[in-house]
């Protein structure tokens, strides 16, 4: 897989704005609406968040941009629903960041992400044995969302989490991604308290994984735990024959622990945040 191809993985998948297979008809289930502006992806859910209400994959042209922009802040606006704008590399016009800063949308660099990339033959070697990482189904890890509100933090409430993981439900009960959706937790052997949680989407076809939605509570982080996780999922994908793996990681937190154990950085994915 060329690099060209991997950005175009990247952006596409990042925020599921677009998906090989199914495309986007998933996401006309309840609590999700899809954006019909011609011109950007996007879509709302039930959550007045910047976190879970996105838009992106942006193709305008320098004519069209700003009234395009001002068409989808009015849509979120008479929905009373905060949002965010992914810009990639691919983000038409070139100075898209720009106008978004016009607009009254502010750069959250404390979410912004880089895209990441690593071949599955890139084994990870973490020492720390007093935690181990569980396969689990979705059902599991629906029982343990309080774990999951408090690992991930920014933001994140217990409705949030059943989000994600209602999310992953659906998108497994589609015929292209039937079973790919793959659920971990990070247990402590001593005590078998779950420690934290990751997800990994799997595309088969396309011959890639998307690590995804990945904490550690705060207390157990610098243990070698996310480390662990990335493992667990480069493991398995192996298995499954795919090739590469995937993540958006935010630039400040979980990017510096990806590229230390072996993850290329692709591009960058910045995040405007216009709060209603």
């Amino acid at each position: 897989m060329n690099r060209e191809q991997l950005i175009k993985n990247i952006e596409r998948t990042n925020a599921m704005l677009e998906r090989n297979g199914p495309g986007r008809d998933f996401l006309s289930q309840p609590g999700i609406e899809t954006i019909h502006i011609p011109g950007v992806k996007g879509y709302m859910t039930q959550f007045n968040s910047e976190a879970a209400n996105h838009v992106g994959l942006a193709e305008m042209s320098e004519a069209d941009a700003d009234a395009t922009i001002e068409r989808v802040v009015d849509f979120f606006k008479n929905q009373k629903k905060s949002f965010s704008w992914i810009v990639g590399p691919s983000s038409k016009p070139q100075d898209l960041r720009e106008r978004l800063k016009r607009h009254r949308f502010v750069l959250n660099e404390n979410v912004s992400e880089y895209g990441l990339a690593m071949g599955t033959d890139n084994s990870i070697n973490v020492k720390n044995d007093s935690f181990e990482i569980e396969e689990v189904t979705l059902e599991d890890l629906e029982r343990e969302i309080d774990m999951m509100a408090e690992a991930f933090g920014m933001g994140m409430d217990t409705s949030m989490a059943q989000y994600m993981v209602n999310l992953g439900k659906m998108i497994n009960s589609t015929e292209y991604y039937r079973g790919q959706i793959r659920a971990f937790m990070a247990v402590e052997k001593s005590t078998g308290k779950k420690v934290g949680f990751s997800i990994m989407e799997m595309d088969r076809k396309g011959g890639y994984a998307i690590l995804d939605g990945a904490a550690v509570i705060q207390e157990f982080r610098g243990k070698g735990i996310y480390k662990k996780m990335i493992e667990k999922r480069r493991e398995v994908a192996k298995g499954e024959g795919i090739e590469y793996l995937i993540t958006h990681a935010v630039k400040k937190t979980s990017a510096p622990v990806c590229e230390r154990v072996g993850f290329r950085r692709i591009c960058d994915l910045d995040i405007y945040d216009f709060k209603i």
